[in-house]
């Protein structure tokens, strides 16, 4: 038998319990048949995760524990996340791919803002930024989608800056000029170079600067790393972007 954290029989009211369920949610079937066989089993007091493989040679019913288990979803989601992080590039991207679409059509999101690339080229250049921040595939989306959704400004973040003692609108009136005059490669470290150089002009601390462009380009003042972002992002999304931000904050 199975239990959840309040110790009473696993049922709906504690969540998914449906493995379907868990995989929609963004759990990998690895994971979650590594997690359900320590449930009541473990092959040494030290050893968590184990391959399918590892598992048909290890699991033996005689080491089974006759008490009832406690489902513990942070383990589960400690789990996921290392399957993750240790997973190719290239079925994470697959996985990825496979979200997005789906998260796309059930959104009915049909216009994408950023058609520059093909999706699957541009999820495989987001993946290094992203691999070792996610837990779930539906982490990941979340912080995939907005390089490809229009994004739209809170009223907290469109008056951010509001009673705060820099000049946002000044900053990314500079960043603007400085990112329009870069070349069409648009690589991280020209980027990088360009708004440090932006921010020892005006004597300012460059977390300040980023600040600013990040919630501008990304919607947020938390991204992957910036400069990669904005890269990736382009040159022409970038500027409508911070375009976009200053009107609003005018």
């Amino acid at each position: 038998m199975i239990l959840g954290q309040d110790g009473q029989k696993l049922s709906k009211r504690h969540g998914s319990i449906s493995i379907e369920k868990y995989i929609e949610e963004g759990f990998v079937r690895e994971a979650i048949l590594n997690y359900l066989a320590l449930l009541g089993w473990s092959y040494n007091e030290k050893t968590t995760i184990f391959t399918n493989s590892e598992l048909i040679k290890k699991f033996e019913l005689s080491s089974i524990n006759k008490k009832p288990a406690k489902f513990d979803y942070n383990k589960l989601l400690w789990i996921n996340g290392y399957y993750i992080r240790n997973m190719e590039n290239s079925r994470l991207k697959q996985l990825l791919e496979k979200q997005i679409r789906n998260y796309l059509a059930s959104e009915n999101i049909i216009d994408l803002e950023n058609r520059i690339e093909p999706l699957d080229q541009k999820i495989e250049k987001i993946i290094p930024l992203i691999k070792e921040r996610i837990k779930t595939l539906k982490e990941g989306i979340d912080l995939i989608s907005p390089f490809f959704i229009k994004i739209s400004y809170s009223d907290e973040l469109a008056t951010y800056f509001k009673n705060k003692e820099i000049d946002a609108t000044d900053i990314l009136n500079r960043v603007y000029k400085t990112l329009g005059e870069v070349s069409s490669k648009f690589h991280a470290k020209d980027i990088e170079k360009n708004l440090r150089l932006i921010s020892e002009r005006l004597n300012l601390n460059f977390r300040k600067i980023a600040e600013v462009v990040r919630i501008a380009v990304w919607n947020s003042t938390i991204s992957p790393p910036l400069f990669e972002t904005i890269e990736i992002l382009g040159k022409e999304l970038t500027l409508k972007r911070i375009n976009e931000y200053m009107r609003i904050i005018l």
